[in-house]
């Protein structure tokens, strides 16, 4: 049973997406846990990350299971990740999807809206 039950956390575990910390890319130098415990550690550090690594890893998403994954393979999983959540999750929550590619549509425009610093 031990064995079925981290069996399915791993399996669960690259459904989820990571934040940067999480992903061992680097080794972080302030604990979240020891300041959520009213814990006083020093806030310093730095790494070798450049800004162009900061956007690599924004565009590669954080899910697990796509890391390494060429650009063109990525596009895929990503794209089904979506059309799956308008096709299944979306009317698992009690909403009718009428047209999948007028909602996909908005999701695209939106997230071209959020993604951008113009001002209005």
């Amino acid at each position: 049973m031990d064995y079925l039950r981290r069996t399915i956390d791993a399996e669960l575990d690259e459904l989820f997406p990571r934040v940067l910390s999480e992903r061992r890319i680097v080794e972080p130098t302030v604990s979240l846990q020891a300041l959520l415990t009213g814990q006083q550690p020093p806030i310093d550090g730095s790494c070798d990350l450049r800004l162009a690594d900061y956007a690599a890893e924004i565009v590669d998403s954080g899910f697990p299971g796509l890391r390494g994954l060429t650009s063109r393979a990525l596009w895929f999983q990503l794209d089904s990740y979506l059309r799956n959540a308008v096709d299944r999750d979306v009317p698992e929550q009690g909403l009718a999807v009428r047209k999948p590619e007028s909602m996909l549509a908005w999701l695209r425009a939106y997230a071209a809206a959020t993604a951008t610093t113009a001002e209005k």
